[in-house]
């Protein structure tokens, strides 16, 4: 090994003792024990010598009892020889601090090592590639022993340390790792992680190659680390407060709901009387139907009873218009009655009287006749309550009317009497202008009597028209009151969804409610809970830190079970190194007495005279 190498080596040393004993305990206490392990690996990564070096801080117990399957033990403190039986070694010192070490016989490590090497692409023994050129690359594979204890695997780190030196080696890379100059050299630095599997690679191009040996420690990552300050909590903490405020939200939105679910509740009685009503609605709708139906028949009734009114005035007219020509023909005869007859006195005395009563009978016929007139010319307004009888008195007009239609019959027999007594009377002349005058008064009577007639068969049309328009209002009132019917059944059925609706909507609101329930008791849980989530974090943190780094595992001797637990234990190891064979120097032994560095590089043969 070249001097750099050796003095690398002792300085890794030298530390690694310095700082082996961490912890001060009191002197009463039992002797604090550490290990460490040094492990002496080929270039492909297989263990050749283990060594365990035990150091003691020593309170007022100087004789210490320690277990280990060692080949053989040195006492790296003093001169004495150690004893060892049966993996049993007796120690008796008086100093403070103690250290011996021990040889492991078929040592078993917590890890397998596996190291490859590659010259452009090309897989190399280590022996052969010294002194190489080309693209190099080493991979380093990492695995748990099956035969060494798990406990070590789990709970320790692994540091893996290479040296490059720059002018031998370009483009350098490290897959996983970190780069760092020193000096001259580049140090290529891996961790790997307790209880994880690793596979590493660190590449070059080489010129003239080699390299010291790969130091690989082994080591609990005590890391006091303040989580707090390595953790930004700042999200963590707003969403804890916005738990919070979903929970008061959650809890305000509930009692809002309560209060729309009192209102849905009048909303559902309103409901309820408005269906009650459209109900009573209904059944009035369909009563009016009937009503307006029979309304719609007595109209119907009535504009038939109107024009048999109507054409009984046009045949009144017409017979008033024939009994006015008689009495013109009538007249002229009583002339010429009163001038070829003076014989006829006694007759005509008779004829006289029948005329009174017949004057008479038309007068009162005539009186009868102008007030039924005077009636059907004062007809009042037509309602549901006055129709039939304007009905009933329209048929007692179209009777007075066939009972004229009958005297005038007798009239005409009348006419025809009067006329024969006309030709066989001439004395009858004074009576006759007599009765010439009361034919041309009866005649002026008639006139008036036969215009008041027009106007009644005037009237009597527009009753009838009246009639038929009210018919055809009585039409569009029951068509009406039908549209009316099916809306109401429709508004009816609609309102009847509309309660459906409505008890559908309380048994939702309900539900919902319930839901509500639930949820605010879950959002209140949920506050609850993550009241402290932060600090809770902290701690999940901490204690996963602390599991994955291994410090729940306890810390037991690596040389023996029965060592129990101990206060430190690490593993330094190291590779042979590639280095190019050096030029034979001869060596003058001198003995000297070495001091205990010297013996410890000398166990490790290690040890060259530097001066």
């Amino acid at each position: 090994m070249s001097k750099w190498g050796h003095k690398f080596l002792v300085g890794l040393i030298i530390i690694t003792l310095l700082f082996s004993v961490s912890v001060a305990w009191p002197l009463e206490a039992a002797p604090l024990k550490e290990e460490t392990v040094y492990v002496r690996l080929n270039n492909q990564g297989f263990v050749q010598q283990v060594y365990v070096v035990n150091s003691f801080l020593l309170g007022k117990e100087k004789e210490i009892l320690d277990y280990g399957n060692y080949l053989e033990v040195q006492n790296l403190t003093a001169d004495n020889v150690l004893k060892l039986e049966n993996g049993k070694v007796r120690i008796s010192s008086q100093e403070d601090r103690f250290y011996y070490e021990g040889r492991l016989a078929n040592p078993q490590l917590p890890w397998r090592f596996y190291i490859t090497y590659f010259l452009d692409g090309q897989k190399i023994s280590p022996e052969k590639l010294a002194g190489e050129k080309g693209h190099l690359v080493i991979q380093i594979k990492i695995a748990p022993n099956n035969w060494g204890k798990r406990e070590f695997f789990e709970s320790y780190a692994l540091q893996l340390n290479l040296t490059l030196k720059d002018k031998l080696c370009k483009n350098i890379e490290a897959r996983g790792g970190s780069l760092v100059s020193a000096g001259e050299d580049k140090q290529v630095n891996f961790i790997v992680l307790p209880g994880k599997t690793a596979a590493l690679e660190v590449s070059a191009d080489v010129e003239n190659f080699e390299m010291p040996a790969i130091t690989i420690t082994g080591l609990r990552l005590n890391l006091e680390l303040d989580v707090e300050e390595q953790v930004d909590l700042k999200e963590l903490r707003e969403l804890m407060a916005g738990i919070a405020g979903l929970d008061e939200g959650v809890g305000k939105f509930r009692d809002g709901f309560f209060e729309l679910g009192t209102g849905v509740d009048k909303l559902g009685e309103g409901i309820g009387q408005v269906a009650e009503g459209t109900s009573e609605l209904g059944n009035g709708a369909r009563e009016l139907e009937v009503g307006a139906d029979k309304l719609a028949k007595g109209i119907k009734e009535f504009n038939h009873g109107l024009s048999n009114f109507s054409e009984g005035c046009k045949q009144l007219e017409v017979g008033v218009g024939e009994l006015y020509t008689g009495l013109e023909e009538l007249k002229g005869g009583a002339a010429n009655l009163q001038s070829g007859s003076g014989s006829f006195a006694g007759g005509l005395t008779e004829l006289k009287n029948s005329g009174r009563v017949l004057q008479q009978g038309f007068t009162a016929y005539f009186d009868q006749l102008l007030a039924v007139v005077q009636l059907q010319l004062g007809v009042p307004e037509l309602t549901r309550e006055n129709y039939v009888q304007v009905l009933s008195e329209a048929d007692s007009l179209l009777r007075l009317l066939q009972g004229y239609e009958q005297l005038l019959g007798g009239l005409n027999n009348y006419v025809m009497g009067v006329n024969e007594l006309a030709g066989g009377s001439s004395g009858l002349l004074g009576g006759m202008e007599s009765l010439n005058e009361g034919l041309t008064a009866y005649q002026k009577g008639l006139e008036e009597y036969l215009q008041g007639m027009e106007r009644l068969s005037h009237s009597s049309g527009e009753l009838v028209l009246g009639g038929k328009k009210l018919n055809q209002g009585a039409s569009e009132l029951l068509k009406g009151m039908g549209a009316l019917k099916t809306g109401i059944l429709e508004s009816e059925k609609g309102i009847w969804q509309l309660v459906e609706g409505s008890e559908e909507l309380t048994q939702g609101m309900g539900e919902l409610a319930d839901g509500l329930i639930d949820l605010h008791e879950g959002s209140t849980l949920l506050r609850q809970k993550t009241a402290n989530l932060d600090q809770d974090l902290l701690k999940v943190l901490k204690d996963k830190l602390r599991a994955m780094l291994g410090l729940e595992q306890p810390l037991r001797s690596f040389a023996a079970d029965k060592n129990g637990e101990i206060s430190g234990v690490q593993f330094m190891m190291q590779t042979e190194g590639i280095m190019l064979p050096e030029k034979e120097t001869k060596v003058v032994e001198v003995k000297l007495r070495l001091t205990f560095w010297q013996r410890l590089l000398r166990l490790f043969g290690f040890y060259t005279d530097f001066s």
